[in-house]
């Protein structure tokens, strides 16, 4: 694995290189420093760049067609021009890499993986269970997902999480989530006054006369850019319902702004996005993903000497393993606070067992 460290550096892993030892590479600004670990071709490709190609494909080539034991090192077998070529080769996307528009949201990525990197293992009945790798760069719009685990979160039944058990003595498990996560950043980045409740508040302001989970249904499906009749079909609303929803989200400006950036889009934390049908969609949920897991980062950093362990996240929420000793500290969070978007993010708490 091509990894970035802390100080300007890359470890070429001695997999790639041939070498019998890891080797390190300067790649530039010595300022810029990762706090974490991860494939660097996942960060090209996300941001469409050139990736860097194994070096240790070419060796296992050469090692077949020579037919000679695998202890002469890379270098050795092309020649010093050509592996110098190939390490000025990386050294050249990553200090393209390192000087882009990307070097921002890349300091995000390092905090959303750093923040899944922390979570502890949890008593699933009484099996001690692994919170799995979190993959932060795969989904189209950086929602994350979960790999090498058989008890994936991300996918567990509400039954099940009930299971869940704690590793302290006279624990707790607690869901902490956030209240109507996307109609909320989205109502923010058009600069509306947001109320606690956001699906209540719009029931009072359209004077609509439905029922609040219908109403919930009828604002998300309108912000995942659904027809007027998928609305109506999924909410029960009738249609001059759906267009006052629709009409009071100003949905057809802000979705014709997204599409006048072309290819050229990101979130609103500068995830880059691709153009599609489901644009709105994407970039409410992309942004909310950063958003969520930037909040919850900060939560962690101001509860670390604390005996809370987090153990799972889940789209909007998180799922904390908490010592008796705590049990206040969390009981009594009703407010998170993103910097970047500069918005409160009230907050549910739930004990699951």
């Amino acid at each position: 694995m091509l990894c970035l460290i802390e100080g300007g550096m890359i470890i070429l892993n001695k997999i790639h290189t041939g070498f019998t030892k890891d080797i390190n590479i300067e790649y530039g600004n010595k300022n810029w420093k990762p706090c974490s670990e991860y494939d660097v071709n996942k960060l090209l490709i996300l941001y469409k760049f050139k990736e860097i190609i194994s070096l240790y494909e070419d060796y296992n080539k050469l090692i077949k067609q020579l037919n000679i034991e695998e202890n002469i090192s890379f270098k050795n077998m092309l020649g010093e021009k050509l592996y110098k070529k190939k390490l000025i080769e990386i050294k050249c996307i990553l200090n393209n890499l390192i000087n882009s528009e990307y070097k921002y949201y890349t300091n995000i990525l390092e905090k959303r993986i750093q923040f899944t990197k922390n979570f502890k293992e949890i008593y699933l009945c009484d099996e001690l269970i692994q919170p799995g790798v979190y993959d932060h760069f795969s989904s189209q719009t950086g929602r994350v997902k979960i790999k090498n685990t058989k008890n994936n979160f991300l996918t567990m039944k509400k039954e099940t999480r009930k299971k869940l058990k704690s590793t302290f003595v006279n624990g707790r498990i607690y869901a902490i989530d956030i209240v109507s996560l996307e109609p909320r950043i989205y109502m923010h980045i058009n600069k509306n006054k947001v109320d606690h409740d956001v699906y209540s508040q719009i029931k009072r302001d359209l004077n609509i006369n439905a029922s609040r989970k219908n109403i919930k249904l009828a604002i998300i499906s309108s912000l995942y850019s659904g027809s007027v009749s998928t609305i109506k079909k999924i909410s029960g609303l009738n249609k001059q319902q759906v267009l006052d929803i629709i009409n009071y989200f100003n949905i057809e400006n802000f979705t014709n702004k997204l599409r006048d950036k072309g290819e050229d889009i990101k979130n609103f934390y500068g995830r880059p996005l691709s153009q599609n049908q489901a644009i709105l969609n994407h970039y409410i949920q992309s942004t909310a993903a950063d958003c969520a897991l930037l909040a919850f980062n900060e939560v962690q950093n101001q509860w670390h000497d604390k005996k809370i362990n987090f153990c799972a996240f889940i789209h909007d929420a998180v799922i904390v393993d908490v010592h008796p000793d705590h049990f206040k500290e969390v009981e009594n969070l009703q407010l998170m606070f993103e910097g970047i978007l500069n918005i409160e993010l009230p907050v549910s708490i739930v004990r699951l067992s």
